[in-house]
């Protein structure tokens, strides 16, 4: 039998081995210290055991962190590094990192946000460098920096609900052929208000479960879920002033506001589970992710794949996307059925698109059901993410 070939990958740290977000190793790894700043991805080390073995059978091998100020290039090595560790590089370490024959940057949680700030992707001089991320549409001018898109976000979603609930995943039961939808939304940004005020519009909210986090008091508390500056007033005012109809809506709803969904604590740590009532209650789950170019402050034309979607697979519900065109192929590719057909489609055309589809009921029980068991298997998520790692590195 033939050997796997061994691919070694190093982490690179600052001084007493500090590092500030995720990287690949923290995958296998069961330190609780190495999700520290990324508190959403710590669930994942449930799996750490099942990424080991996947790993090690792969060929992937990860060797001790190295200090940046340390570093001695090594030709037969991949280093890594996270996103934010290496923003707060200084300007000479940068370059010493970027000078490396072959390296990876993770940037699992923001998006790639921080990347197109920095104007990285616009450095020709860089050799071989690859962007792990959850974002599909990233582009550079460097023909030699590549992206790597991976479902860490549905990895999380399935590994904190199956902390909540134990016994996860549950015997899925066939969606009710009811017009009661779930659409799960806590930052106001324009693309979820226009949502929920379509479906105000139309009737449809009426039969939903649906939750809103605004902070009309603006008290900015620094890690509140219902009262930090990520949901305050002042902060989201042109968004609540887009246009009549969602004006209309918050003052119509300003007194249910903040309305959270029964079922998941308020931890704002557990924003990527499903509770085990939702399992087969809905008829549709509409999921409005991040980065839609309807938002004016976030990166345009890309595809953000987060917990925002990954959590309807989880519940066994037909799942419909708001967010920019092609935004389902990768799921499509990934093995989920998407239903409806207007994934050509985005802003307000996708939002109406999207409340017809689910209006007519075009959607499978069997391929739903079949989205529930993907989500629920960890080694389904384990052994995707290492494969599509492997295609490109």
């Amino acid at each position: 039998m033939e050997e796997t070939s061994k691919v070694n990958i190093r982490r690179v740290v600052l001084r007493d081995n500090t590092f500030y977000g995720l990287c690949l190793s923290d995958l296998q790894s069961t330190n609780q210290n190495n999700f520290g700043n990324a508190q959403p991805f710590e669930f994942i080390k449930s799996v750490a055991n099942e990424f080991k073995e996947t790993f090690d059978k792969a060929g992937i091998n990860f060797l001790e962190p190295v200090n940046i100020n340390l570093l001695k290039p090594e030709q037969d090595v991949i280093y890594e590094i996270d996103s934010v560790t290496y923003f707060n590089l200084d300007f000479i370490q940068q370059r010493i990192y970027l000078n490396l024959p072959n390296k990876i940057i993770c940037d699992f949680d923001e998006g790639g946000y921080d990347f197109v700030r920095s104007k990285l992707l616009e450095d020709n001089s860089i050799k071989q460098l690859t962007i792990v991320t959850a974002t599909q549409g990233l582009a550079s001018t460097n023909s030699n920096i590549q992206f790597v898109v991976m479902p860490f976000f549905g990895l999380m979603s399935c590994c904190s609900t199956n902390a909540l609930t134990p016994d996860f995943p549950l015997q899925p039961n066939t969606p009710k052929q009811t017009d009661k939808i779930l659409v799960p939304v806590h930052k106001p940004r324009p693309s979820r208000l226009l949502t929920l005020s379509k479906l105000w519009q139309s009737g449809m909210l009426d039969n939903a479960d649906w939750s809103l986090t605004i902070d009309f008091e603006n008290k900015k508390i620094p890690s509140d879920w219902f009262h930090s500056k990520n949901v305050s007033e002042h902060r989201h005012k042109r968004s609540l002033n887009q246009s009549q109809l969602v004006i209309n809506f918050i003052e119509e709803h300003k007194q249910q506001i903040p309305k959270q969904l029964v079922g998941v604590p308020d931890d704002w740590r557990w924003c990527g589970a499903v509770s085990p009532d939702w399992i087969g209650r809905y008829n549709a789950y509409i999921g409005i992710d991040t980065h839609n170019n309807l938002d004016t402050r976030v990166l345009k034309d890309v595809c953000f794949y987060t917990e925002k979607t990954f959590k309807g697979f989880l519940i066994n519900a037909p799942v419909y996307t708001i967010a920019n065109a092609g935004f389902n192929k990768l799921l499509e590719q990934y093995g989920f059925y998407m239903p409806g057909d207007y994934d050509h489609l985005e802003g307000e055309d996708r939002i109406y698109a999207v409340i017809d589809s689910i209006q007519h009921n075009d959607w499978d029980s069997d391929k739903v059901a079949n989205n529930y068991i993907l989500a629920n298997n960890k080694m389904f998520w384990v052994e995707l993410i290492t494969a599509t790692l492997l295609e490109q590195i």
